[in-house]
């Protein structure tokens, strides 16, 4: 069992209210690549899109066991919006 996991996420909107989709890249601590996961989510807006990856990414590894996470994100105003929630504990 990997001692930490990096999620790097990404989610991406054609148009800002247009075709959706969300992608995830688990890795350990030395960079091996665990797994990865991706959906087309629909119609919605970038930051919804982030919003979710970051949460699909952290239910899949807390699934597998693993609770020591890394998220990496390329949007700092879904990071923002997690710092803010306490019960997460800490994001960077």
């Amino acid at each position: 069992m990997p001692n930490k996991v990096k999620i790097r996420c990404d989610g991406s909107s054609i148009g800002n209210l247009g075709a959706t989709g969300i992608g995830v890249v688990f890795q350990d601590s030395e960079g091996a690549i665990l797994g990865e996961f991706n959906k087309a989510i629909g119609i919605s807006t970038c930051f919804v899109a982030e919003i979710l990856v970051i949460l699909t990414g952290i239910q899949k590894v807390v699934a597998r066991g693993w609770h020591n996470i890394w998220v990496i994100s390329d949007s700092e105003t879904a990071i923002r919006a997690f710092k803010k929630i306490k019960f997460l504990g800490s994001l960077r």
